[in-house]
């Protein structure tokens, strides 16, 4: 694959893929102040004002910092980054108006949506999230590149035996499957997936590619 240099990763070097266990989307929330509802409001908004709006992440490098920069990227607008220590002290100060965008989970930020201490508006998925309907996509909204999904996998050491991982493979899938499990993951706002080491692979390389490219033409740097 092109931009993937197997030697220069060590996850591609060092580690064996076993089974995808979940996908799950970001969404775009603002502070209430922020006078916008969609996509376009944002944006609009936005570039009447260059570096002057910002928005939070978890850190430098992440889903909810590189799809900030996707936006800024996609929308020709230039929201202010401002990096955090992990994801809750980010969205305690959207909650408290010292930042006023951020892109999170669902999870994250679901139960702050319903109180109506944040405004969502859109998610980056290719459908609505059925914890989440009443929220649009970015694709909907005319903005179909704005999409981020994150994944959560096992891997397993690099020349752990086949049998080992198909048989690792075939229990979490057997797990993931259960009804009840299922429903819970489903109501955070995550997709159960499985397939075969295989395919996770394949994920891997594409997610490297896409956001590889993008962390380039920005010149993203983490720490």
């Amino acid at each position: 694959m092109t931009g993937v240099q197997t030697c220069a990763l060590p996850i591609l070097r060092d580690f064996a893929p076993v089974v995808l266990l979940t996908a799950s989307h970001t969404i775009l929330v603002v502070h209430p102040s922020l006078p916008v509802k969609t996509v376009n409001e944002l944006v609009a908004f936005a570039r009447s004002r260059p570096g002057q709006l910002n928005y939070d992440s978890g850190g430098n490098g992440n889903t909810t910092h590189l799809i900030g920069e996707l936006l800024n990227s996609v929308a020709k607008i230039k929201i202010v980054h401002i990096p955090y220590k992990g994801s809750a002290p980010a969205i305690t100060d959207i909650v408290a108006g010292q930042v006023t965008i951020a892109f999170n989970g669902i999870f994250a930020v679901k139960s702050l949506v319903d109180a109506g201490r944040l405004r969502a508006i859109a998610v980056a998925s290719p459908a609505r999230k059925p914890a989440m309907p009443q929220v649009a996509t970015f694709a909907e909204s005319g903005w179909p590149a704005i999409d981020a999904t994150a994944y959560r996998g096992l891997v397993a050491p690099a020349g752990t035996p086949r049998e080992i991982v198909m048989r690792i493979n075939a229990e979490s899938i057997k797990c993931m499957q259960g009804p009840e499990l299922r429903k819970r993951l489903i109501d955070l706002g995550y997709d159960p997936v499985g397939g075969s080491p295989a395919d996770y692979d394949r994920v891997i390389r594409a997610e490297m590619e896409k956001w590889g490219k993008l962390i380039r033409e920005v010149g993203i740097k983490v720490g």
